[in-house]
């Protein structure tokens, strides 16, 4: 192959860099996605719904019901639960290596009314599963550990500061 096969062969190539430069130069001078740099991107948030796994889907809407929760819809596959603002989606869906290192954190206003209500429904009875007592954390907050039928551990807590 001589030289001026090697160029055409790479002239495609070369063009396509000059234009991905004039892009990048668009791009900086309009702001990302080509967008006016005076427009302000709306990144508010307005929830965070983690799919919790469930080894028994029934088992486990029952015991988030009891629990607190509301299921304002449900499917086969999926639950949508909510108590207060705190949302999450419950899933028919199990492996245990997930579950078992699956964490949820609540933040409540009362922790203490939280354990008494968990212990007047039964929660560790009913559904056979371990619930501490509030302990004062190092990370400025009181709560306990309760785990559901799937063993996702739940933190119950309120801040102390």
């Amino acid at each position: 192959m001589n030289r001026s096969d090697t160029d055409k062969n790479l002239l495609p190539d070369l063009q396509l860099a000059v234009r991905w430069e004039d892009v990048e130069k668009e791009l900086c001078e309009t702001g990302a996605g080509g967008m006016n740099a005076e427009h302000e991107l709306n990144l508010e948030t307005l929830e965070l719904k983690p799919f919790v796994p469930a080894k028994d889907f029934e088992l486990s809407k029952r015991f988030y019901l009891d629990l607190g929760f509301q299921i304002p819809w449900s499917s086969d596959e999926l639950a949508y639960l909510h108590c207060g603002n705190c949302t999450f989606l419950l899933q028919n869906f199990y492996v245990k290596s997930l579950a078992e290192n699956f964490m949820m954190h609540l933040s409540v206003q009362n922790v203490d009314d939280w354990r008494a209500h968990v212990r007047e429904q039964q929660i560790a009875e009913t559904y056979g599963v371990v619930v501490s007592e509030p302990e004062q954390r190092p990370w400025r907050m009181r709560d306990f550990m309760l785990y559901d039928p799937s063993g996702v551990l739940w933190r119950i807590a309120e801040n102390t500061d």
